[in-house]
């Protein structure tokens, strides 16, 4: 393989800054500095990644000059997580976002093209992006004691924040009676996530594509896709009183670039812990196939209009319920939104 040496100089780095005392960042709204260790014998078998994003828009109609037209796309960046070290930023082609921005809940980066006049005068327009990072597996191996005698440092504000009921991820009377009775006597933060977990793993049985999404109907149905085992894992520990969200992102091997979300448990001294409740053994372990995109659910857009809503677009209220590749918010001018993630290069590092 070319350039071995300079891949592993990345990887060295990559653990020696990781192997420090790291400064956890929290969404603004309920900021608060805590620190805590992440330990490097949790990544593994590197993996670096080049590659290229592209979403097409296409008129599926006729579209006349109007001033009320809009076509708006939303993307996130490409960013650094714990798992994932950037190693070349995000490069546009042309037609370049006019604002790239950070969100002010979970700080994703953000892109926003306005379309309107361009797909006016064409017919299709292609956003593309290159990016190149390395992506570690990550295993986690818990001491319970040691997140109980850490759990006290926990701020309040990140345990408000992410243990709080929102759209999608709704808390009924029902899936309270089921944390209350599954948790029974159990105190541990990481034993209270396990049995969780074990009882989603028991109960949800795959299926895709669901008629609706958010933890309430998966709980009823006891069925759905990978959103769908997330956001029903993640409501029942915000239930339990366990700071936890989603992730979004994709594949990136070769053999699968397909689109997947899973879930994230806040566990000090940890940190931030990775939970996949459609595998097996997705507990505390995520695999170096997959690339970030963003973190969160319900996540602020800059520049939302007022009109858009989940009847026209895929933003209500000034949010989109999560983001892989793109969030499109369109009137007046109809459009087809495609994506593709093509890889470049998909190789580990030996």
């Amino acid at each position: 393989m070319k350039n071995v040496g300079k891949y592993l100089g990345w990887f060295f780095l990559f653990l020696l800054f990781y192997s420090c005392t790291t400064t956890l960042k929290m969404p603004k709204k309920a900021y608060a500095v805590i620190k805590f260790s992440q330990n490097k014998k949790f990544l593994s078998n590197p993996r670096y990644v080049k590659g290229k994003l592209i979403i097409t828009v296409t008129k599926t109609g006729k579209a006349t000059k109007d001033s009320n037209n809009a076509v708006y796309i939303w993307s996130p960046n490409i960013e650094e997580m714990p798992n994932q070290k950037i190693i070349q930023a995000v490069e546009y082609s042309a037609p370049l976002p006019v604002d790239i921005f950070e969100d002010r809940d979970y700080g994703n980066e953000i892109a926003f093209w306005n379309l309107t006049d361009a797909l006016e005068e064409k017919d299709s327009l292609k956003l593309e992006r290159t990016f190149a990072a390395i992506i570690f597996d990550y295993n986690l191996e818990a001491d319970s004691n040691l997140i109980t005698a850490a759990w006290k440092y926990v701020s309040p504000e990140l345990i408000k924040f992410y243990t709080r009921e929102e759209p999608f991820l709704e808390q009924t009377p029902k899936m309270k009676e089921l944390v209350d009775s599954l948790l029974s006597n159990t105190k541990n933060p990481l034993t209270k996530a396990r049995k969780i977990f074990a009882w989603i793993r028991k109960n949800m049985k795959y299926a895709y594509p669901p008629k609706n999404r958010g933890a309430k109907t998966a709980f009823n149905s006891l069925k759905g896709d990978c959103g769908q085992y997330t956001t029903l894992f993640v409501s029942l520990c915000r239930i339990a009183g366990i700071p936890a969200r989603q992730r979004s992102g994709f594949h990136f091997v070769q053999e699968n670039t397909g689109l997947h979300v899973w879930a994230e448990i806040f566990l000090p001294p940890y940190g931030w812990v990775p939970v996949d409740a459609t595998r097996e053994n997705g507990f505390g372990k995520i695999g170096n196939d997959l690339v970030t995109a963003s973190i969160g659910t319900n996540i602020p857009l800059k520049h939302s209009p007022l009109w858009a809503n989940y009847s026209n677009s895929e933003i209500e209220k000034g949010r989109t319920f999560f983001m892989q590749m793109s969030t499109l918010a369109a009137r007046g001018i109809n459009v087809n939104v495609s994506t593709r993630r093509i890889v470049l290069k998909s190789e580990l590092i030996k």
